[in-house]
């Protein structure tokens, strides 16, 4: 199940207090369709109608769902952020309230991102227990590797570190899916679904289809210039925190990969702190 400390329940609480002061904007009486039509159209009043019921459904979410759930609920909430910040700024004071509210709330919420039903910002514990067999001696399997500098170098990785990796179908295909956990904290901060494929025509059509379902849930995205061993190379920002790369490379004379990388910014810093604090305390 989700990591439900008490404050990402708090943080929640305070999204929904919110619509109290959305109440002050004129909220209006549409249905759930025409609320969810006119959200669609930007529309801040029928966005912010729609919090309880996105609330009130992830409630009752089972656990493998939960994660869309999330996922959904983050971007409501950052659609309220960019709407109420763009009212605030045609000076509607009682939308620069929201917005403040929103983006604070916004900040701490997990599902920056969710792929294969992670979710950033989940602990250690719950991904395993979800995603790995477990022995009867109370461990997991798994398998173990990391990111090292020549990741970075060679393989266009774009940060260092231990993860933990299991393999499942994605799209209809064989993919390993590798996990990467803050060094303390232990809550997920970034996921790469790597495919392989023996030849260049085929790494590339399937990752045009890795890019069609993204665009259908993101909207279109900019082609970044690139060199080997790069063949494509796609950046997307669905949200301030999530950053979503799709790239093809070359690894080999018949060994090409299509990865997809997901990283939460928010959770990645922590990650860099504290790594930085235990290097240092190793040299006291």
């Amino acid at each position: 199940m989700l990591n439900k400390n008490k404050n990402e329940g708090t943080l929640v609480k305070r999204i929904v207090m919110s619509l109290v002061l959305g109440s002050l904007l004129g909220l209006n009486a549409a249905t759930l369709e025409e609320n969810q039509k006119m959200c669609e159209k930007d529309d801040l009043i029928a966005c912010i109608n729609l919090v309880p019921n996105t609330v009130k459904e992830l409630k009752k979410l089972e656990v493998d769902n939960q994660a869309d759930g999330m996922s959904k609920f983050y971007n409501l909430v950052a659609k309220l952020t960019k709407l109420s910040d763009k009212e605030c700024k045609n000076n509607n004071k009682k939308a620069c309230t929201l917005h403040t509210k929103y983006k604070k709330s916004l900040s701490g919420l997990p599902a920056a991102f969710v792929v294969d039903g992670l979710v950033s910002g989940e602990e250690r514990n719950v991904v395993l227990k979800r995603k790995f067999k477990e022995r009867a001696d109370g461990l997991f399997d798994v398998m173990q590797g990391s990111f090292s500098e020549l990741d970075v170098t060679l393989r266009k990785m774009p940060f260092t570190g231990d993860y933990l990796e299991y393999t499942t179908n994605i799209l209809g295909e064989q993919a390993t899916v590798k996990t990467f956990f803050t060094k303390k904290s232990n809550q997920l901060y970034a996921v790469v679904v790597t495919w392989n494929s023996s030849n260049i025509e085929g790494a590339l059509n399937f990752s045009k289809n890795v890019e069609e379902e993204l665009e259908k849930k993101y909207g279109k995205a900019k082609r970044e210039s690139i060199d080997l061993p790069y063949i494509s190379h796609i950046i997307r920002k669905p949200n301030k925190r999530a950053s979503i790369t799709l790239s093809s490379l070359m690894e080999g004379m018949f060994s090409f990969t299509v990865n997809l990388i997901y990283i939460d910014t928010k959770y990645q810093k922590i990650h860099e702190l504290e790594k930085k604090i235990k290097e240092t305390t190793k040299k006291l």
